[in-house]
């Protein structure tokens, strides 16, 4: 009898250690999906320096060049000419999937939109107060908590949504993640968000996210690597990826012009562009070239919509996305808008201030996207 207590108490305490097992595997899913900023303080590696993942990000770039398969292991240059193949700009892939029933971003109805942030949520389902279009970050919401989600789903229901990912890490030298791609086809086509951008970055270090949208090589190999990318993540959402450019702060070898390669990349993939018109301020001040010249050079054809924040100004301009947006940047705006009439958002990730702050804010784009000429 006591032998069968024993054997009881045994398999409880099993039970209960697989449950603390269970819950520990939820969490850490958890914190992988929520913000940056927070995911930076809630695991291990994470926890590492912004100076200790800055050195190893900086250590790993110094290794991509143009012939970055012959930096990797032979298992993985197998893997890499299986899964990405060697594509000469004459044979890169046709989009095989039908795009058409998706709806362009630049109907006329999205004109002006604002990041949709957890931080105003509860002020906005007391408001009135609707853009024209909002953007939400798929990872901050992969995983939300269920206080957020009905607000979260009233919102998103009756509105306009594009999706902006920040995790897809395009010119990582690795595969791109597909259960990670999984999980953002399952978001979008739950709420039915027909546009999904990304970046013309990589992120991912290791095995882990650094979380920090890292410079890639401005080189042909690149190029084909990343139009293979783009193709295998096209025809598996079955929608066209938009990729904005980053902001960078040293600069990666470069057979080609950042607009150069963003065109070609556009051409060549079928992927729209997302301007980031505050991210091409910042970074022809700290790196010495003419903003208004590299909107010229860009095929405005090819941009879905157009993205402006606020940064930190210092000896280096640093992209925040934590304060207003400056008066150069609205200038560089219009300057972009009277070319051509194109969507524009604005981004705020940090410091984020009251719904009235930004709705005054979101007024400003309204007018100059209003008077802006065609």
């Amino acid at each position: 009898m006591e032998l069968q207590s024993k054997h009881k108490i045994s398999s409880a305490l099993s039970l209960k250690n697989g449950t603390k097992h269970e819950f520990s595997k939820m969490a850490l899913m958890s914190q992988k999906s929520i913000k940056p900023e927070i995911s930076m303080l809630a695991s291990r590696f994470q926890s590492d320096t912004k100076c200790e993942i800055s050195k190893k990000a900086s250590m790993f770039q110094s290794d991509i060049k143009p012939e970055i398969s012959k930096k990797i292991s032979k298992s993985q240059n197998s893997t890499k000419r299986s899964f990405l193949g060697a594509l000469s700009p004459s044979t890169t892939p046709k989009i095989k999937c039908d795009f058409s029933k998706n709806h362009p971003l630049y109907e006329p109805q999205t004109k002006c939109g604002l990041g949709l942030r957890a931080e105003f949520l509860g002020e906005l389902v007391a408001s009135d107060f609707k853009p024209d279009f909002w953007e939400i970050v798929p990872e901050n919401w992969l995983f939300m908590p269920f206080f957020h989600r009905q607000n979260f789903e009233n919102i998103i229901n009756n509105s306009f949504v594009v999706a902006h990912g920040v995790s897809l890490s395009l010119g990582s030298n690795t595969p791109v993640d597909m259960k990670f791609l999984t999980q953002i086809k399952r978001f979008l086509n739950r709420y039915e968000i027909k546009h999904y951008s990304d970046h013309i970055s990589f992120s991912s270090l290791n095995g882990h996210n650094t979380h920090e949208l890292l410079p890639i090589p401005l080189t042909k190999n690149m190029l084909q690597m990343l139009c293979e990318k783009v193709d295998l993540v096209q025809n598996f959402l079955k929608r066209e990826l938009i990729l904005e450019n980053a902001t960078f702060y040293y600069k990666m070898p470069q057979e080609m012009s950042e607009s150069e390669f963003i065109n070609e990349l556009s051409t060549k993939s079928g992927a729209k562009i997302l301007l980031d018109v505050n991210n091409i301020f910042i970074n022809s001040l700290n790196h010495g070239f003419n903003a208004r010249k590299f909107i010229d050079e860009i095929e405005l054809k090819n941009v879905a919509y157009i993205h402006v924040a606020g940064h930190l100004d210092g000896k280096i301009i640093v992209d925040t996305h934590g304060d207003s947006v400056c008066d150069d940047v609205w200038d560089l705006l219009n300057y972009t808008l009277k070319k051509r009439k194109i969507p524009t958002m604005i981004e705020r990730d940090n410091d984020i201030p009251s719904l009235n702050e930004l709705i005054l804010e979101y007024k400003k784009l309204r007018e100059i996207y209003k008077n802006a000429s065609k």
